[in-house]
């Protein structure tokens, strides 16, 4: 597998993980980008804003706009799905994280002065252990071959 080499190619990959993700979910998924909308992709009722790295996101900060954090902060259906590991291309390889719903609108209300730098990173917060939040997706992977 070759190695994606630029933001825009580790980002373009990582949203075209994000829509075989929530295929594989049952839900219909478009990329939103570059249409006014709050986030990358809607997914039937969720608004989905990706997180793309291209190495590890551990120990990161994951940065929203401000009106990602008004979303997150008024509506449930608001997701931050966080995909690591894309540079070296190989979606098999890919990481993901969910955070949406209640448990995002706390995240970010208790992290209104900087970055929502925990997530990534385990460390305790308001909220609890973070890592008990983060949800691996692993168990339904999408299929590989249209990505």
């Amino acid at each position: 597998m070759t190695e994606l080499v630029g933001n825009a190619a580790i980002e373009n990959a990582a949203i075209q993980y994000v829509i075989a993700y929530e295929t594989a979910q049952g839900r219909t998924a478009i990329d939103t980008r570059g249409k006014g909308a709050p986030a990358d992709v809607k997914s039937d009722s969720r608004i989905i804003e990706v997180k793309a790295f291209g190495r590890s996101a551990r120990g990161q900060d994951l940065w929203l706009e401000a009106r990602q954090v008004a979303e997150a902060e008024l509506n449930p259906d608001f997701w931050v799905y966080v995909v690591d590991n894309v540079r070296q291309g190989d979606p098999v390889k890919f990481g993901l994280r969910l955070l949406g719903g209640e448990l995002l609108a706390k995240l970010v209300a208790s992290s209104m002065t900087g970055p929502i730098s925990s997530l990534a990173r385990g460390r305790r917060s308001a909220s609890g252990s973070l890592r008990t939040y983060l949800q691996p997706a692993s168990a339904a992977r999408p299929a590989h071959s249209s990505i």
